[in-house]
């Protein structure tokens, strides 16, 4: 099971974007929103000093030319983004998501993500946040996963056919960010 500190989380705020960064995204990425450069600002900022925007391009949603060994997962409001990386060679797939905690779920909408064989205490909107960071990493562990629907919560993991993966729930500063990872059996 990973350890959730083999993982590293990086946080950013829209209102952390300064005007020459965001002028230099919209030049970089013309075509882009807002919540695209907060999202690719803080992957920026989890790679540290001296790195630039020429190097995020990421591959298959989870790779980056310049950090070949490392996994990379991405999640952004309009107002927050979360980068989650993992260096972990055992790692076949990891994903993140994140919600505004205070983030009414419609009526009805449960139906469209929770399945009968869901076995969990979580609220619906912790449900849908962990179900969509297990599709990321499902998905990102080259699985067969179509919907999200197909992610069933069974107590403190998750579950698609017969791979299993390790989920964690944190709030953190009005946001409910949810991390999923997929290993391979040793």
């Amino acid at each position: 099971m990973m350890k959730q500190s083999e993982m590293t989380l990086t946080c950013m705020h829209e209102k952390d974007i300064t005007p020459s960064q965001r002028e230099a995204l919209k030049k970089f990425y013309p075509d882009k929103n807002e919540s695209f450069y907060l999202s690719r600002l803080c992957l920026l900022r989890s790679l540290g000093e001296g790195a630039s925007l020429d190097q995020l391009n990421l591959e298959h949603h989870q790779f980056l030319d310049s950090c070949p060994d490392d996994r990379f997962s991405l999640s952004h409001t309009k107002s927050f983004a979360v980068v989650l990386r993992t260096k972990k060679s055992s790692t076949l797939g990891i994903g993140v998501d994140c919600e505004k905690q205070d983030r009414k779920m419609k009526d009805g909408a449960c139906k469209y993500f929770l399945s009968e064989k869901d076995s969990t205490t979580l609220s619906p909107l912790e449900c849908w946040s962990v179900k969509e960071a297990g599709f990321k990493a499902f998905s990102n562990a080259n699985l067969p996963i179509q919907l999200i629907k197909e992610v069933i919560i069974m107590d403190d993991t998750l579950r698609f056919q017969d791979q299993c993966a390790h989920f964690h729930i944190r709030y953190q500063e009005g946001f409910l960010i949810s991390s999923a990872c997929v290993e391979r059996d040793e």
